[in-house]
């Protein structure tokens, strides 16, 4: 139409110019005419998320522990259900070990997570792959068997992120979206519905950027700001003010209201915390303190909604036990300049797990005796970390040798398990 417009006043123009004796130059040349932008005829939405860059990672089973440090998974504690990733070892409650053995079967792993009794690895090619306990289908191979050795989770090809609980995992897959599997009889796969799931299924939340998951719980934030929770709710960890009586949980998420500008998400057994611009908010279990909170300490003190966290000012990484909680917060130092990120720890600390050798349940964040961490991991009774050097280090329940001291006994200090990655 518009081509056909601009010839027909070309024409007239030469006319005119021919009868005033002029020379007839014809139609200026306009270009191509502006059809505007190309039509590609599909909305491609927005970019996929993208895969985390590989650095050193903690998991934390109930009675074991797992590192990704130099490319390798490696596993101590105990074996009770294959959750060291070894076939060549038998499994029961009295199998264990205090040495950290790589485990086999993994292609470039990026990051780990770990349940009660099992363990996940997310590979750089956007698979899963699982061990160790998997009777409610938690290590997503279809089955619904323990494992000794790493199986690929069915159908899941393009994750970026996981998360294990309890008894079930979580991933966020590189479209944004959450898909879960394993046990359900707390609607803890989000799916609304109490069926446990030997594969993924997918979870209905829209462009979700973290996900965390606790014993029977899981929440995700997501790009428009909501944090959303589902699953067990006895403890308050859904967030919403109630203790969701009396069935007890809820099967599909939910928004947790009175947060603003959270930038992360960390997750207990039943407790939950954001860290925002404007400090840490939490909500859920307390019975011990772990929320940094007074209360009674008792079963009944649960926290139903958001409520500040005191001691973690400023902090910049949290990680969150059965009963206890950590976090990495700087503090001022006379001849340091600069302020450096301390490990603090607050809840129950009947096996050591808080780190600072006395073994006395606080309701305040008290320093860790370990300096220069820069990552963190809370298991059920025992804490790890990593230092800025690259080493390792434990502390809390070592019966089943998942500190790495090899005593069978409480360790209320850090203990080194691997040595500095450089000199």
């Amino acid at each position: 139409m518009l081509i056909l417009l601009v010839g027909c006043a070309g024409a007239q123009r030469g006319r005119e110019a021919e009868e005033d004796g002029g020379v007839d130059l014809g139609a200026p040349d306009l270009g191509p005419p502006d059809l505007g932008p190309p039509d590609l005829g599909v909305d491609l939405g927005p970019p996929p998320l993208p895969m985390p860059v590989a650095e050193p990672d903690l998991a934390l089973t109930g009675e074991s522990s797992c590192v990704l440090r130099l490319g390798e998974v490696r596993c101590w504690g105990a074996n009770r259900f294959g959750e060291l990733g070894d076939p060549s070892l038998e499994v029961g409650h009295r199998v264990r070990r205090a040495t950290p053995t790589v485990v086999e079967g993994l292609t470039d792993p990026v990051r780990i997570s770990a349940g009660a009794f099992h363990v996940c690895a997310l590979e750089a090619a956007g698979t899963v792959r699982c061990w160790g306990h998997g009777g409610w289908g938690q290590l997503g191979d279809g089955e619904g068997e323990d494992r000794r050795a790493p199986v690929a989770v069915a159908g899941l090809h393009d994750a970026v992120a996981i998360a294990a609980g309890g008894g079930h995992t979580c991933a966020l897959r590189a479209n944004a979206e959450v898909v879960c599997w394993g046990r359900n009889h707390m609607g803890q796969l989000g799916e609304a519905t109490t069926t446990r799931r030997l594969e993924p299924v997918p979870v209905p939340i829209e462009r979700v950027l973290e996900l965390v998951v606790g014993g029977n719980h899981g929440c995700a934030r997501t790009e428009a700001g909501e944090v959303l929770c589902w699953g067990e709710n006895l403890e308050g960890q859904l967030g919403d003010g109630s203790l969701s009586t009396p069935t007890g949980f809820r099967s599909e998420p939910a928004p947790v209201e009175g947060l603003g500008g959270v930038v992360g998400l960390a997750s207990g057994w039943a407790h939950v915390c954001a860290l925002g611009t404007s400090g840490v908010r939490c909500w859920g279990r307390n019975d011990s303190y772990q929320l940094a909170a007074r209360g009674r300490g008792s079963a009944n003190d649960a926290i139903v909604e958001p409520r500040e966290m005191t001691g973690v000012e400023g902090a910049t990484v949290l990680a969150l036990g059965a009963r206890f909680s950590c976090a990495l917060v700087p503090v001022d130092e006379a001849d340091a300049g600069a302020p450096r990120p301390q490990l603090r720890c607050a809840g129950l600390d009947h096996r050591g797990q808080l780190g600072n050798g006395n073994r006395r349940t606080t309701r305040t964040m008290e320093p860790v005796l370990l300096e220069g961490v820069v990552r963190v991991a809370a298991g059920v009774q025992h804490t790890c970390a990593i230092t800025e050097d690259g080493a390792v280090w434990c502390w809390g329940d070592d019966r089943q040798d998942q500190v790495g001291q090899g005593r069978h006994r409480l360790v209320a200090t850090p203990h080194r398990v691997l040595p500095p990655l450089t000199p």
